[in-house]
C-alpha cells in the first residue's frame, strides 16, 4: 500500500500491509457489482481534490468528469399529507396521524400492521380508503433529484479507437456549472461505471490542526505518513480509547461506539477495525 502526497504529486511512500480478510464478493457471482473507491479527505480541501481530478482528466477540450445525481423518494408521512391535501382531509387530522409513525421507512403494508394494534390508524384507514389506496402506487416514487454530496465519475477517454466524453456514456444534465448525471450511482453502476466517493473529513481537518500546532510549538515534523508509518501500536493511544476518550475521533466519536469501545476494550490496531466493522445497524441487529 502507498500514501500518496497530493502536495507533491510525484512522491509516494511504501507502507506495510495490514493483513485482513478482503472480500471477494465483489466481482463474483450474478449479483456481484464494482465496489465504489471511498477516498477520506480534508473537508476545507475537498474542493481542491475536485478541482484536480477535473484538470487531470478533462484534457484535448473534452469532457470526462462528472457527479453522480441522486434521488429523493416520497416516503410515507410526506406522501399521505399529499394526498390527503388532494381528497381535502382535515389537516389536523393527518397531523395527528402522521405523529403515531415513528419510522419514516414504513412501507404500506406496514402501515396495515399497525393498523391492527392502533385504533386511530384503523379508524384512519376506514374512514379514507382511497386516501391509502391512491399513496399505495406514488410510496417510493422519485421527488426531487440532486447532486451526490460526494461521489465522481471519470469516464475513459475513448473506446474502439473513437475518443469519447462523459456525454457518450450517460445523460448529464449542467446546473450552476456542475455536469451531473440524470442516473443516480446504483444506474451508473448497472453501466459498469465506477463510482469514486471524494469524501470530505471534519475530523482529518481537525487532525491536520493539530499537527500544525504541535510543529509550530514544538517545532517537530509530524504528518499524516509519518501517523500511518507508526505501526499504530502505541500502547497510551489504546489506553486512551479503553477509558472512553473519543471525541472529534472519526467513526469513533458516537455515544454508542464510545460505549462499544469501553466494554471491547481494544489493543490493537485489528481490534479497531473489527469494531469499526461490527457497530453497525445490520451486524448490531
Amino acid at each position: 500500500m502507498k500514501v500518496i502526497s497530493v502536495k507533491y504529486k510525484t512522491s509516494s511512500t511504501e507502507v506495510k500491509a495490514i493483513d485482513c480478510f478482503v472480500d471477494s464478493g465483489y466481482l463474483q457471482g450474478p449479483g456481484g457489482s464494482l465496489p465504489d473507491v471511498d477516498v477520506d479527505f480534508q473537508s476545507d480541501r475537498r474542493q481542491e481534490v475536485k478541482e484536480y481530478i477535473e484538470r487531470r482528466y478533462n484534457h484535448d477540450g473534452k469532457q470526462r468528469v462528472f457527479s453522480a445525481g441522486t434521488f429523493t423518494t416520497l416516503k410515507l408521512k410526506a406522501v399521505l399529507k399529499d394526498v390527503a391535501r388532494v381528497h381535502r382531509v382535515p389537516v389536523n387530522i393527518v397531523n395527528y396521524i402522521t405523529a403515531i409513525f415513528e419510522d419514516d421507512n414504513m412501507s404500506w403494508t406496514d402501515l396495515f400492521t399497525m393498523a391492527a394494534t392502533n385504533k386511530k390508524i384503523h379508524s384512519f384507514i376506514m374512514e379514507y380508503p382511497q386516501v391509502i389506496e391512491d399513496i399505495r402506487t406514488l410510496m417510493g416514487q422519485p421527488r426531487s433529484s440532486s447532486v451526490h454530496a460526494s461521489a465522481l465519475l471519470v469516464t475513459p477517454d475513448s473506446k474502439d479507437g473513437k475518443d469519447l466524453e462523459c456525454f457518450d456514456f450517460t445523460p448529464i444534465k449542467k446546473i450552476d456549472g456542475v455536469l451531473i448525471s440524470e442516473f443516480d450511482g446504483y444506474s451508473l453502476d448497472e453501466q459498469g461505471l465506477l463510482k469514486n466517493d471524494c469524501l470530505g473529513i471534519k475530523e482529518l481537518s481537525k487532525l491536520q490542526a493539530v499537527i500544525n500546532i504541535c510543529n509550530d510549538k514544538y517545532h517537530t515534523d509530524i504528518t499524516f505518513q509519518n501517523i500511518v508509518q507508526s505501526g499504530l501500536d502505541d500502547p497510551k493511544v489504546y489506553q486512551l480509547l479503553q477509558k472512553g476518550y473519543t471525541q472529534n475521533i472519526f467513526q469513533f466519536s458516537s455515544k454508542g461506539m464510545t460505549k462499544f469501545l469501553v466494554s471491547m476494550q481494544p489493543d490493537k490496531i485489528e481490534d479497531l477495525i473489527a469494531a469499526n466493522a461490527l457497530f453497525r445497524p445490520a451486524t448490531l441487529d
